[in-house]
């Protein structure tokens, strides 16, 4: 592992400082602030504060205005005659307008309640926000990593075509020698023709990496940019901290402020109120035309019939909770599963790199007496180059499983929550 990570540090330090650079965590940076996912937080912020506003509201006096006008059938009549004595009787269409203002005395505590359930609620939002915004990380790593991944390809597929140019050299003194004929050459052009195609195939698909990365983190970057190597790779911490776990968490607790909910419903309520109106009758009934009247009071309601679905509402906020917690436990389940496959692939690309150290090691060395061989005449011109060839292909898988090495650590990072 420390080899692997010395080595990648190496090739960060060779890398040209010149023109304009950027780094993974800026890349990440500059992504989560561009993606249009990231305007949800505003939202999420105001429409917490209208639910704690209108909760709030609650201690405020309720004002009612009604009105009614009717007509019935029959009315209240005193079954009285006396002489001289005119009894009044009651008219059978009536007319009233009412206001009536109450303000709550006691009702359970229901303002702190709505108040916690929209901190609560706008609690699991954000949670969800975090979650969706971590998955952009790992989108924006996975870009950064195939651009790399193609500079490495490029850089080789260069010093191939410096090789090349230099194998056109030897052989071009070995026909002037009468050591090669024209179709060696024809060889070596055919390779340099095929080397500048793979070039610019890489060149191309940098370009198309480029306008992906531009695209998330909102900035132009030309053909020269440089996307230094991330420094301290190494996950040293695994535990798992992904925010999805503080998900989980937040769902509990809203649960938990949904079951006072519940409580709140059955809850007695006690109210103050005032009423002014004008009516035909008014408080005298027996005296016909529009009169003003009001009446002050006290209130008690309850509203017994909540008791009939309290236990299964609970039970069913109990069955949330427990589908909550599955979820949490098979979360972090296939989160370990992943980390340990992570695990074994850093490993399998550690003993990669030391056989590709090897391997270039003996292809240089097959290359050389290839070489000698040619000189001699006891090797062919295309032997020589496909040995070429060869120790180009080992120097450059050692260049990609560097760059492998880095993303799956990075990778695994991601998996464990550390980005």
């Amino acid at each position: 592992m420390k080899r692997a990570v010395f080595t990648i540090l190496i090739m960060s330090t060779a890398l040209s400082i010149d023109g304009q650079t950027v780094t993974l965590d800026e890349c990440m940076q500059k992504a989560m602030e561009n993606v249009p996912i990231h305007k949800n937080e505003s939202f999420i912020e105001q429409s917490l504060n209208y639910n704690v506003e209108n909760a709030k509201k609650g201690h405020l006096p309720q004002i009612n205005i009604s009105g009614k006008a009717t007509w019935q059938s029959d009315v209240t009549k005193i079954p009285v005659s006396l002489p001289g004595v005119d009894v009044p009787q009651l008219s059978k269409d009536q007319y009233s307008i009412a206001a009536e203002v109450s303000q709550t005395i006691y009702d359970g505590n229901s303002v702190a309640i709505k108040k916690m359930s929209a901190q609560y609620a706008s609690a699991v939002d954000h949670k969800r926000h975090e979650s969706d915004l971590y998955d952009i990380k790992n989108r924006v790593s996975e870009v950064y990593f195939a651009i790399m991944t193609i500079d490495a390809q490029i850089e080789q597929n260069i010093n191939y075509e410096h090789d090349i140019d230099n194998a056109f050299k030897k052989i071009t003194a070995l026909k002037n020698s009468g050591m090669a004929n024209g179709a060696d050459i024809n060889r070596v052009e055919l390779r340099k023709i095929r080397a500048r195609q793979q070039t610019a195939r890489f060149k191309n698909l940098r370009s198309a990496y480029l306008e992906i990365l531009s695209a998330f983190t909102g900035d132009d970057y030309n053909e020269d940019i440089e996307l230094k190597m991330p420094e301290n790779p190494v996950a040293e911490d695994l535990t798992i901290t992904r925010p999805e776990l503080q998900l989980f968490d937040a769902q509990k607790e809203l649960l938990l402020v949904k079951e006072k909910e519940i409580k709140l419903r059955s809850a007695p309520k006690i109210s103050a109120f005032v009423q002014g109106g004008y009516a035909n009758p008014a408080l005298n009934m027996f005296e016909n035309g529009f009169q003003p009247y009001c009446i002050a009071g006290v209130k008690f309601n309850w509203n017994v019939s909540a008791f009939y679905n309290k236990k299964n509402d609970r039970a069913i906020l109990k069955i949330q909770a427990d589908q909550t917690d599955v979820q949490k436990e098979v979360f972090i389940f296939n989160t370990d599963i992943q980390s340990r496959l992570q695990n074994a692939e850093i490993q399998n690309i550690q003993q990669q790199l030391e056989d590709d150290g090897k391997e270039i090691e003996i292809q240089g060395n097959i290359r050389r007496s290839t070489e000698t061989c040619l000189e001699n005449g006891t090797a062919s011109v295309s032997d020589y180059l496909d040995e070429i060839s060869a120790e180009n292909i080992a120097r450059q898988n050692q260049k990609i499983h560097n760059i492998e090495l880095l993303k799956t650590i990075y990778q695994l990072k991601n998996t464990l929550g550390k980005l």
